[in-house]
């Protein structure tokens, strides 16, 4: 006996429905031997998630998704931010280390729509308590970031803006606190680490081959990345520069104009109480006996 497979008799299996606009047959159906069957599923309209279950993108979004930048554009943005201090001030050389040719305000604005996106992240995983969840990420651009590594890093990062503008003061500026001892194979002072602060601010955190090569920074090709076992190694550098600049502001004494201000005004007083103990000449009697003197050959 032939089964029908119109709808409705018995011999036809029921079909049930998923979201991915396919048509699943229950097993056991005998629908599936007939090939006139597989001509009509081939003919039959695909199902579309109902719309309840359909994203919206909001105005905000819109710009990472824009194709402003591609996933390979963005994660060299975001490896070279995390290089470079302070990363808001240094977005022309964040650009030119991740190879990029957009100008400065696009690299602006993508840098504040990570912001944004950290910011509206930690908001999210806040406890009750204040504390935040660990493992918050973000998605820019179809790219996943976790939000601690961003800013984390640009939070130490920004403890550069310490060091003078120009090259000329960055290379003879110094730590004049004491910091901990390196324990490495080779001599190491207060010098080297300033040295190598300035290194990091010229050409990034992590960029030791252009440190290296830089000739104004001598203590840096002499000592770093000692032959065999002897330290420092590359991770050796790295963990001694991330300590520094976390505690950078506690190795760094006040700027020296308000320390030379305050010299100023000291100096000032000094010279005020000095000039008050000398005795004082009355100008007014050498006044009066110069206009007698004066008056007498009229007489």
């Amino acid at each position: 006996a032939v089964v029908s497979t119109q709808s409705g008799h018995y011999g036809r299996g029921k079909k049930k429905v998923n979201y991915t606009g396919t048509l699943n047959p229950r097993k056991g159906g005998d629908s599936d031997s007939d090939p006139d069957t597989k001509e009509k599923k081939s003919k039959r309209r695909k199902l579309s998630p109902p719309s309840h279950s359909r994203k919206k993108r909001s105005a905000n979004d819109s710009y990472d998704e824009a194709g402003i930048f591609t996933k390979t554009e963005i994660r060299n943005f975001v490896k070279s931010f995390r290089k470079f201090g302070p990363p808001m001030k240094r977005l022309k050389d964040i650009g030119k280390d991740a190879q990029l040719s957009a100008g400065v305000p696009e690299l602006e604005a993508l840098a504040e729509c990570i912001h944004r996106k950290c910011k509206e992240a930690e908001e999210y995983a806040m406890n009750i308590d204040g504390t935040t969840k660990k493992g918050t990420t973000i998605l820019v651009g179809g790219c996943s970031f976790s939000t601690s590594h961003i800013t984390g890093r640009e939070e130490m990062l920004n403890n550069l803006d310490i060091l003078p503008g120009s090259s000329r003061e960055r290379l003879s500026w110094r730590i004049d606190k004491k910091t901990k001892p390196a324990g490495w194979d080779v001599e190491w002072t207060g010098d080297d680490d300033s040295l190598l602060i300035v290194g990091v601010y010229e050409h990034g955190l992590g960029n030791w081959d252009k440190i290296m090569a830089n000739t104004k920074l001598q203590s840096m090709t002499e000592k770093i990345f000692r032959e065999g076992d002897q330290k420092p190694k590359v991770e050796h550098v790295q963990t001694r520069a991330e300590y520094l600049l976390k505690n950078l502001p506690k190795l760094v004494s006040k700027s020296p104009t308000k320390s030379s201000r305050k010299k100023q005004k000291k100096s000032d007083i000094k010279s005020y109480f000095e000039k008050s103990d000398e005795p004082q000449v009355d100008t007014k009697k050498e006044k009066s006996t110069d206009c007698d003197s004066a008056l007498i050959p009229l007489l």
